[in-house]
């Protein structure tokens, strides 16, 4: 699985304009097959729950079917409606969020799976001594997945009216006066919230993507060269290695003498590859270190 550094992300659509978070936001919507608890003791019969994930944050583990991200999922909202529609109130955060003065859990945040039919996620802290948990997973039922991409950052399958087309357990607890709840949904659609076109899954969106097919190599390479440098994607949506490709592609356009003279040959790198690492340092992309360990490897290409 790829993963890869978004150094600054765009206000566009469903994303957040804050400097080095975007946000992805989404819903899904299901019949209460039972529930325990507060809202077992309810007239709650169906459930909306919306949710929203940083994808900025990277990826912190990887196991061989699936992926874990830590610290990740940012704010979960619960909606209970009775069976004529009307909201089923319980005084449940609007939203589930980590307050400034909470203690969050070790599992605070995170979204995983372990394979491509299940996925698990926890927002969870203590408050003045009370606890607040807001859990959900979501499980294929129908379906044999429920992702639609696993390559750049997660992406759940949409899904509209399929009725237990996925499966989900919610588990709510806030703080004292509420007991425990686990809530047992059918899923029939989710979906996600003005979600952006984005064809090279650089998460920039396509509309504001100065590269539209990235080079999204996880370091960058000059050939078989290794720099050891993370191939970062800017905010105009170009990867180091799509600035180093135009400086070839810029090079290829360059006329010959009208003159017809024989040019010298020179075999190592052009002024524009010289000026990349520098112009990404100036940018704030990479720090000086980085770029030394750029222009090394450029250079061997060339040796």
């Amino acid at each position: 699985m790829t993963t890869k550094k978004v150094l600054l992300l765009i206000a566009a659509g469903l994303f957040s304009s804050s400097l080095y978070a975007q946000e992805l936001s989404g819903e899904f919507i299901g019949d209460i097959y039972s529930a325990n608890g507060t809202i077992g003791n309810s007239s709650a019969t169906s459930v909306k729950v919306n949710f929203t994930y940083d994808t900025s944050i990277p990826l912190t583990g990887s196991p061989t079917t699936g992926f874990t991200y830590g610290g990740n999922l940012i704010r979960v909202t619960y909606e209970f409606f009775d069976a004529q529609g009307n909201p089923v109130n319980f005084g449940l955060p609007t939203p589930y969020e980590l307050p400034p003065l909470a203690q969050p859990d070790n599992l605070h945040g995170s979204f995983e799976t372990d394979n491509e039919t299940y996925s698990f996620n926890t927002l969870s802290y203590t408050l003045n001594g009370e606890y607040f948990r807001a859990y959900f997973n979501i499980q294929a039922n129908v379906r044999s997945s429920i992702f639609s991409q696993l390559t750049a950052f997660p992406l759940f399958q949409e899904i509209l009216n399929e009725p237990d087309a996925y499966e989900s357990t919610l588990i709510i607890n806030n703080g004292a006066g509420f007991t425990e709840s686990w809530v047992y949904v059918g899923v029939h659609t989710l979906r996600y919230i003005d979600l952006i076109q984005d064809a090279d899954g650089d998460g920039v969106a396509d509309t504001l993507d100065a590269c539209a097919d990235s080079l999204l190599d996880p370091n960058v390479m000059f050939g078989p060269i290794d720099s050891g440098v993370s191939n970062y994607v800017d905010v105009t949506g170009c990867s180091i290695m799509d600035h180093y490709a135009a400086c070839e592609a810029e090079e290829a356009e360059e006329p010959t003498s009208p003159w017809g003279w024989i040019q010298p040959v020179y075999s190592g790198p052009t002024y524009c590859e010289k000026q990349v690492s520098y112009n990404l340092v100036a940018d704030g992309v990479i720090d000086h270190t980085e770029s030394r360990m750029l222009r090394r490897a450029l250079y061997q290409s060339h040796q």
